[in-house]
């Protein structure tokens, strides 16, 4: 015997997006924990963006203590990408997207597979450089 639940899922994300700076973009030095536990149903946290349509955004998850995962999520909690060792290190992340419709965009960081482990890390996103 089992019980089975289906629900929709909700990518909420923080009340006010942040914004991408022109110089810089977005930076964020944070931490993860055992109780940081995102919509996804695993250990993470989720951050809201204001994207640009016609931009092309590069988001970077890089940390010594995670195997990081990277979700974005549409303001409808539609999967539009996610990654687990794309970046410079096998363990770090990367998302490299070009935006068809400007809006709210949720990011999730979350540490690869089932095992509920924390640490420190930086989410970084950028506007690709031209080409």
């Amino acid at each position: 015997k089992f019980n089975l639940k289906v629900r929709e899922l909700s990518i909420r994300g923080e009340a006010k997006p942040r914004m991408i700076a022109k110089a810089g973009g977005l930076v964020v030095n944070d931490q993860l924990n055992q109780n940081d536990i995102s919509e996804t149903g695993k250990v993470g946290k989720t951050y809201s963006v204001q994207l640009k349509a016609g931009q092309t955004y590069t988001i970077d998850l890089e940390s010594q203590d995670l195997d990081c995962y990277l979700y974005l999520y549409d303001g409808k909690s539609k999967l539009l990408a996610q990654d687990d060792d794309g970046a410079r290190s096998g363990s770090d992340a990367r998302i490299n997207v070009t935006m068809t419709e400007a809006g709210r965009y949720q990011i999730v960081v979350n540490n690869f597979g089932d095992t509920p482990q924390g640490g420190a890390y930086t989410l970084a996103v950028r506007l690709a450089p031209a080409r």
